[in-house]
């Protein structure tokens, strides 16, 4: 099959084809093709390339929540009260990272949200929630793909605004800057994509390889769109270049509109 230049696109759907050979044919040893595919991504991802500064400010959030120590008054033990997670328990666990979208099992990476609200709701919860959630301070200057600049909208989780028109398609009207703003829409799409887990591991594989891509260009992470709300979702390879702090439990009070609060201890209320 004749193939373009290591330097272009082949389609606007090429990214289709690269997820369906790397799941499902040639995994670990890649044909001429797919090293191709993964020549053009890095090319042009030059555009791509933002820098994030040092103390900048990223959410994380985890369902559920941990207990005080018991509440006392007069000598005798009442009740706990629910209150956020340790700081240290908003990390990665090192030795035990689950399979992720980017990251493969074994290898942690850090999961952090622009928008506190976008962290939230990146945990799907439900009414009545209780959601632990972190700041994390960036640590240094960072170099990172961004993956969700000048792309077609993300409609929901689905992928009918990806596609070119069928005309300019197979008329060959689509220029190349298009089609690279097809593949890299596909690109945002599938990190972007909810992480479930009924999910075949091998549905993080496509993704797995690009951000393996960037962390061996020495990239810091990625940035890519939300599905579930207007802020963006930050991934870090190392995750010791985001530091947690100031934890706070909130509860989901409303599905849709999506709403919160703070769950404010009782010492708090009493002060």
């Amino acid at each position: 099959m004749t193939t373009k230049s290591s330097k272009t696109f082949l389609s606007a759907l090429e990214y289709l084809w690269f997820e369906k050979t790397v799941k499902s044919e040639l995994r670990y040893v890649r044909d001429t093709r797919t090293n191709e595919f993964l020549d053009a991504v890095l090319l042009t991802s030059k555009n791509r390339q933002e820098s994030i500064s040092k103390d900048r400010t990223y959410w994380r959030a985890q369902l559920g929540s941990s207990k005080s120590e018991w509440i006392e008054y007069e000598g005798k033990r009442y009740f706990q009260e629910d209150v956020p997670y340790p700081v240290e328990r908003m990390k990665p666990s090192v030795d035990r990272a689950k399979e992720g979208r980017a990251n493969p099992k074994g290898i942690p990476y850090l999961y952090l949200a622009t928008e506190k609200q976008t962290a939230i709701q990146e945990v799907r919860p439900w009414i009545g929630s209780l959601i632990s959630v972190a700041e994390f301070q960036i640590v240094k200057d960072l170099k990172i793909i961004d993956c969700s600049k000048n792309i077609h909208k993300l409609d929901g989780i689905g992928s009918d605004s990806l596609f070119p028109n069928v005309d300019d398609w197979e008329n060959g009207k689509l220029s190349n800057g298009e089609i690279v703003k097809h593949v890299w829409s596909w690109i945002d799409r599938a990190f972007s994509m909810p992480v479930e887990p009924s999910d075949d591991e091998a549905d993080y594989v496509p993704t797995q390889i690009l951000a393996e891509l960037f962390k061996s260009n020495y990239f810091d992470g990625i940035i890519y769109n939300s599905v579930f709300a207007e802020g963006k979702n930050l991934i870090l390879f190392d995750i010791s270049n985001a530091k947690p702090s100031n934890c706070k439990l909130y509860r989901v009070t409303n599905i849709p509109p999506f709403n919160f609060q703070e769950v404010k201890r009782l010492s708090d209320v009493l002060a």
